[in-house]
């Protein structure tokens, strides 16, 4: 299991990566059928809000839930949907202060508290997998924009 300063140090490469991937390439290039890097900036934004919102409620000593979920399909378009009218800088910036929201919140996350298990959109996991998720799903992204500069 990672400790939190690899998470950390993962958080931090993963998205190093992408403001790079996101300089280089055009926010209107399409990335994969009917998503363009606008979309997939979009996309991991609201994966990294409701990873906020997840640690948020642990901390609380709530239990992390969407309200109308309908599967992680759905969850991606209205992400997406829910950011359509943003500009692009906009979303860069949402994307910065998101990042500086988890790793403000992971910092007060206990260690011992790194395989509780809370619920995410895309499935119960432990917090450790869940925040790595996070970065390695970015990288992902990063790596497939950065593959269209």
């Amino acid at each position: 299991m990672p400790t939190k300063p690899e998470l950390v140090a993962l958080l931090h490469e993963a998205r190093s990566e992408l403001r790079a991937a996101l300089d280089a390439v055009d926010p209107a290039r399409e990335v994969s059928p009917g998503w363009s890097v606008r979309d997939v900036l979009a996309h991991l934004n609201g994966w990294e809000a409701a990873t906020v919102e997840a640690l948020r409620a642990l901390l609380r000593g709530d239990v992390y839930s969407l309200e109308g979920y309908r599967g992680i399909d759905a969850f991606n378009e209205e992400m997406v949907a829910a950011r359509a009218a943003m500009t692009f800088a906009a979303l860069r910036q949402e994307c910065e202060s998101l990042r500086g929201d988890l790793l403000a919140v992971f910092a007060e996350v206990p260690e011992a508290e790194l395989e509780t298990a809370i619920n995410a959109p895309w499935g119960r996991q432990t917090v450790e997998r869940m925040v790595a998720v996070i970065g390695y799903h970015e990288q992902d992204h990063a790596r497939e924009i950065a593959a269209l500069a």
